[in-house]
């Protein structure tokens, strides 16, 4: 049974009828569907967050009249290599944005496309990024090329044609042409985080601004020269190289210098940098949040948000964006009274990206009792070889990015299919195509920022022990909840061998312990709210004994220094 301290529930309205299902998910992988009025008997009064599908297009997506295991079925009995050629000759994953010069040039969006580049070179003509020397023997001269992108807005409508001179900083030598290159970012989480402590629960004010150009704002201490970008070379000095006095896109160390420049800017209004993450800077009635150019201005009063802008604004070139509505990737979207987070625009994208693979109603991330092989058998092995052509990493990589960032129902999936990346067989490819027709079938779900009415902490953690046959490793599963709303959640394969279910329940809970003592850190730091001890709940006896208790025999002596 699952046990009624650990799961989430989600809500699902079925398209044709409007009668609703509660299924909680184990992140380990173990699921079982539960009547609400059970699941609120078994909670005994704990609250748990709900993710509510909104109304559903009958002509969202193209459903399959059969049922899942007709599906499941006929989708097995593919051949595989026409499979592959049925994939290539409809091209899955074309693009229409251009890969070099010479194609901007064929483009039907030619004259987008060059007034995106003359708007690159202005803009690094105005901020005196190069300056043209002629070139000597000595000089290591790098390579550039252009980099081309479409950007949408949250309803991935097209925002703008972007071009970018971007140099071959895979040429630069260590500790020659850069030293130092680290930059620090905030975690999604902490956004997720912060924005339901001071949006949803404080009522505080927000804005979005985008820094133009951000990189070009770091100077350079060390001499780099460049070959002048293709198209825009000078008359007459088309033999000149470019010695670039500030961090061109590209180079190694271009983050760190932007991020030196910005932290002296920051810091020169009045912020202070968060020493636990130093992508937070907070001011008496204003906190920033930085994720390279993107900036996320937090403020008590309407008054106080604009001021800080526009202090920001007298130091750079920034985009203002007004409220957060689409972040890295994430709608944050305003229903009323109520903010929701969601991902309707990347999966969108999804859709039309992989818009010829098969459409099935799926109602489960995984299928139940599904299996898959931990090695690929050697009659497999031509197989595996013709399945490479396949977008198996890349589809991985997608879900990833959404399981990470707004889907814990579907962690445990990904995590188990991303182990097939350097060995998977038509049969895994499959089991994806599964889970994304799950996502696309649920796309509507979204996570309620708004649904709490406490500030405490609550983790929940699990692992399913030796689950792995070949290498017998352990599976942990942990999500971390403010007030009732999911932030960080994990499902993964444990990196040692646990010699007992007790242990591989302690390996789980040291990782989300680890989560609750920085986020702790942080809520005290911050003061803006009474703090409140967290709580922790596990499944395992023996490993809350052990926790609380210093025992030592030949089943823990062992279980000493990391956890």
């Amino acid at each position: 049974m699952l046990s009624p301290d650990f799961g989430v529930i989600f809500a699902e309205k079925h398209m044709r009828r409007q009668v609703y299902e509660e299924h909680a998910y184990r992140m380990n992988g173990k699921e079982e569907c539960i009547r609400a009025s059970k699941m609120q008997s078994g909670i005994s009064g704990r609250s748990r967050y709900v993710m509510v599908p909104t109304a559903i297009p009958n002509n969202c997506c193209k459903l399959a009249q059969k049922s899942e295991c007709d599906n499941e079925t006929s989708s097995d009995s593919v051949d595989e290599a026409s499979f592959v050629n049925d994939i290539f000759q409809n091209e899955i994953y074309m693009t229409e944005i251009p890969k070099t010069f010479k194609e901007t040039e064929i483009s039907p969006d030619k004259e987008k496309w060059d007034e995106a580049m003359f708007e690159e070179i202005k803009l690094m003509q105005n901020r005196k990024v190069w300056d043209l020397v002629e070139p000597k023997s000595n000089m290591k001269v790098l390579g550039c090329r252009w980099v081309y992108n479409i950007k949408h807005d949250e309803k991935n409508n097209v925002k703008k044609y972007k071009s970018r001179v971007v140099a071959q900083g895979f040429k630069q030598r260590a500790g020659v042409d850069f030293t130092d290159v680290f930059a620090p970012l905030v975690n999604f989480d902490i956004i997720k985080f912060l924005f339901v402590l001071l949006v949803c629960i404080l009522g505080w004010n927000h804005g979005q601004i985008d820094v133009k150009g951000a990189y070009l704002y770091g100077n350079l201490d060390i001499p780099i020269y460049m070959q002048q970008p293709k198209g825009f070379a000078v008359k007459g000095c088309e033999h000149y190289v470019c010695r670039l006095h500030k961090s061109i896109y590209g180079l190694h160390q271009s983050g760190r210098q932007w991020n030196i420049e910005l932290s002296e800017i920051l810091l020169g209004l009045g912020f202070h940098q968060n020493e636990l993450c130093n992508g937070l800077y907070t001011k008496s009635n204003c906190i920033l949040l930085v994720y390279v150019d993107d900036i996320v201005v937090f403020s008590k009063s309407q008054s106080d948000l604009e001021d800080s802008i526009l202090n920001i604004k007298i130091k750079l070139e920034i985009t203002e964006l007004g409220p957060v509505r689409y972040l890295l990737g994430v709608n944050f979207e305003r229903i009323g009274d109520s903010m929701y987070l969601h991902q309707n625009t990347y999966i969108n994208k999804l859709k039309t990206r992989f818009k010829n693979l098969p459409r099935r109603r799926i109602t489960l991330p995984l299928k139940v009792g599904c299996i898959l092989p931990d090695r690929v058998k050697e009659n497999e092995i031509t197989e595996t070889e013709l399945m490479r052509q396949i977008p198996y990493k890349t589809l991985i990589g997608c879900l990833s990015f959404i399981a990470n960032r707004s889907r814990p129902d579907i962690a445990f999936a990904v995590n188990t299919m991303s182990q097939f990346c350097n060995g998977y067989t038509y049969h895994h490819w499959t089991i994806v195509v599964y889970t994304l027709n799950y996502v696309f079938n649920t796309m509507y779900y979204k996570i309620n920022l708004s649904n709490t009415h406490n500030t405490s902490l609550t983790m929940y953690s699990d692992s399913s022990w030796g689950c792995k046959l070949n290498d017998r490793h352990s599976t942990s599963g942990y999500i971390m909840l403010f007030g009732n709303i999911p932030i960080t959640w994990k499902s993964q394969k444990q990196k040692c061998i646990a010699l007992s279910s007790m242990e591989a329940e302690f390996i789980a809970l040291t990782e989300i312990v680890k989560c609750i003592i920085w986020y702790s850190k942080i809520l005290k730091e911050l003061n803006l709210i009474d703090f409140r001890m967290p709580e922790l709940y596990c499944d395992s006896q023996s490993a809350i004994h052990f926790s609380k208790n210093n025992i030592e025999n030949s089943k823990t002596k062992h279980i000493d220094i990391k956890y």
